[in-house]
């Protein structure tokens, strides 16, 4: 019975969000931080709410990071943390950096994400660290900031993880050392054109670093997977 009332009630708070939907932001805008911050409901409807104060908010809004700093680490903070790197005018590179440490995976991932989409170089000091996460996706996310961001301290780990079996994880492994102009790649690349998921990665690192004989075969892969060109 507890259940079944707690599911009501979080149905109409659903509901009474989607009618604020028509109102103006400057009326609503208190509701929707105070049921974005309110952890006891559930998640949906908190990033209900986040979204509709996203999309009302100018680019520029700093009460955007002020929320940040309140919410607790989670799906709703993550999600704001993704919004981050979409408004480069907001002054939000300290959180993020603070949050890379969180004990959330998901914060984590979109903290390193972020800082990696708004070039912000005081991320290269965390990457090591976060290719060595327990956490498969943020490893994957850092292995793709360290292509971002230049971090050419990494280049050791992202060979090792290239000879590695998961083939996400070699595929943008491969993209970053290609950033890095790491040119120790070039057997596993070939390899790398055997499978359909790493292919795409495989043959751009072959242009850049394969020899006249190698080119011969990206370009029979490119030939017999037209959609990784």
């Amino acid at each position: 019975l507890h259940l079944s009332i707690r599911r009501q009630r979080q149905m109409c708070i659903r509901d009474s969000l989607e009618t604020l939907r028509t109102h103006h932001m400057d009326q609503v805008q208190p509701i929707l931080i105070q049921t974005t911050l309110r952890s006891d409901l559930t998640e949906s409807n908190r990033l209900i709410a986040l979204s509709m104060l996203i999309k009302g908010m100018s680019e520029d809004a700093a009460s955007l990071v002020e929320l940040a700093k309140k919410l607790d680490d989670g799906p709703v903070l993550a999600s704001l943390l993704r919004e981050f790197g979409q408004r480069p005018g907001l002054a939000v590179d300290e959180l993020l950096l603070k949050k890379i440490d969180s004990d959330k995976p998901i914060v984590r991932l979109e903290a390193i994400r972020t800082l990696a989409r708004r070039k912000n170089k005081s991320a290269l000091d965390h990457i090591e660290r976060l290719l060595l996460d327990t956490d498969a996706n943020v490893i994957l996310a850092a292995v793709k900031a360290a292509g971002q961001l230049d971090a050419v301290k990494t280049t050791d780990t992202l060979l090792e993880f290239t000879r590695g079996r998961d083939r996400t994880l070699i595929t943008a492994s491969l993209d970053s050392l290609r950033k890095l102009q790491d040119n120790r790649a070039v057997s596993v690349a070939l390899n790398a054109l055997d499978y359909q998921e790493t292919q795409a990665a495989a043959i751009e690192y072959l242009t850049a670093f394969g020899t006249p004989n190698q080119i011969d075969g990206v370009v029979e892969a490119a030939v017999q997977n037209p959609a990784s060109n």
